[in-house]
């Protein structure tokens, strides 16, 4: 009887050569990918930091200074309207510097459009704070003239700055704010993730050359293999490196927006809302009868300067930053009071010494404390802008070479690798 016989083929072991090979591969696929992940990190980062700090930032603050701008050209044309002609030479002087500034931040954030929202209420500024200028020259000819119908013209001006030029200010400024706060969220969703991604690619890369490592002192029964060793040690030094400039990067961004750009951002719009309180203010006192529309947006502006300033106080950070604040606030509230006397005043019959007391620049009238108010409230700006700056060149400075350093790094580290198994591969050929 027939046998068939049926030979299992031999299966060849996995020899050390085919380890090394396989090695080899997998090690620079994997420094490979940990070069990928750093950049990718990087550029997310800085991509980031692109978006607060040079396309939105300024731009929202471009925006609020327009509004502060034309509202303190509301408010010297409306003080020119109140003195007798000829006789307010320092509005006239004060509103043309006022203009000029206008001019330059509304410059400044059409030199800086990034986002589509930010052209239309550019344009409407633009359009319309020609037409504002023209009929504010119209009422102060008038004016010269003793033509009545100077009022009439201003409030047609005013009219204009309220429905569409503030507002148009106010769009820029969030349009920019929204991009802010999205890229932000974005920041505070992504950057741990990013920072783990970093680190599991840079752990799995060391991993894996400890493990050759290991297994070439098991397999060959010799000292450390001092390329993987070089490889090693380079790869910690990198993880190490990016990770703490990333994470710092992290912790300055985090400073510039919540710390510094919040505070600031409520202390224009502050700004802002005060100086149309002040054109508010002086209009109450022109003769005609709108007494009641001005007085009602006065206090709700005045209202919301003082809730800007509370979130002021509520983020307060650096060093002088409460006790300018803190000066900000009692001089608004200063203000306030004086401005209860010049109303007082008007409506008990007192219009001329409601008026001196409006348009007075010395202590203890109103322009001689908004004046006050306003450069406590500069200098409430200045300390958080000057933090938000620091911030946010430290933050940049600390991305700045990390792409370098990251494919210098981890082009060193595939050489270390490739000399050190390339030596043992060798002895097999």
């Amino acid at each position: 009887m027939a046998t068939n016989l049926t030979v299992s083929p031999v299966v060849k072991p996995w020899s050390l050569l085919d380890r090394l090979k396989t090695g080899l591969v997998v090690l620079i696929v994997a420094d490979v990918i940990f070069l990928i992940v750093l950049l990718r990190a990087h550029g997310e980062y800085a991509g980031i930091l692109k978006t607060i700090t040079v396309d939105s930032e300024p731009s929202v603050i471009a925006a609020q200074q327009i509004k502060v701008e034309m509202a303190a050209m509301d408010a010297d044309a409306a003080n020119e309207l109140l003195a007798k002609p000829g006789q307010a030479t320092a509005a006239l002087a004060d509103y043309e510097k006022h203009r000029k500034e206008a001019a330059k931040a509304l410059i400044a954030a059409a030199n800086n459009i990034t986002y589509p929202g930010e052209r239309e209420p550019i344009e409407s500024i633009q359009t319309n704070l020609g037409d504002y200028e023209a009929r504010i020259q119209h009422a102060l000819d008038l004016h010269e003239e003793g033509d009545k119908r100077a009022v009439i013209v201003y409030r047609q001006a005013s009219d204009l700055m309220n429905a569409h030029l503030y507002l148009a200010a106010d769009r820029l400024a969030d349009v920019n704010r929204a991009e802010l706060d999205k890229a932000f969220d974005l920041y505070t969703n992504g950057a741990a993730q990013t920072r783990a991604e970093v680190f599991a690619a840079g752990a799995l890369l060391l991993g894996l050359l400890l493990f050759a490592q290991w297994d070439l002192v098991r397999r060959t029964r010799r000292l450390l293999n001092p390329g993987l060793l070089c490889a090693s040690i380079l790869t910690i030094a990198l993880l190490s490196y990016c990770s703490t400039h990333l994470s710092k990067s992290a912790s300055d961004l985090r400073v510039a927006k919540q710390d510094a750009f919040d505070s600031i951002h409520a202390l224009w719009q502050a700004r802002a809302d005060a100086f149309a309180a002040n054109a508010d203010e002086s209009k109450y006192l022109l003769p005609d009868n709108m007494q009641a529309a001005d007085e009602k947006s006065f206090f709700a502006r005045a209202d919301s300067t003082r809730d800007f300033l509370k979130k002021e106080m509520n983020n307060i950070t650096f060093d002088k930053e409460r006790d300018a604040a803190d000066d900000a606030s009692k001089d608004w509230e200063q203000y306030l009071k004086i401005d209860k006397k010049i109303r007082t005043l008007n409506t008990s019959g007192h219009a001329e010494d409601a008026l001196a007391l409006c348009l007075g620049t010395n202590y203890g009238q109103s322009d001689y404390e908004f004046e006050y108010f306003d450069k406590a409230l500069m200098s409430t700006i200045s300390v958080n802008q000057v933090e938000f700056d620091k911030a946010r060149d430290s933050s940049k400075a600390q991305l700045q070479n990390l792409p370098e350093v990251a494919s210098v790094g981890t082009a060193a580290t595939a050489v270390f690798l490739v000399f050190g198994l390339l030596l043992r591969i060798r002895e097999f050929l």
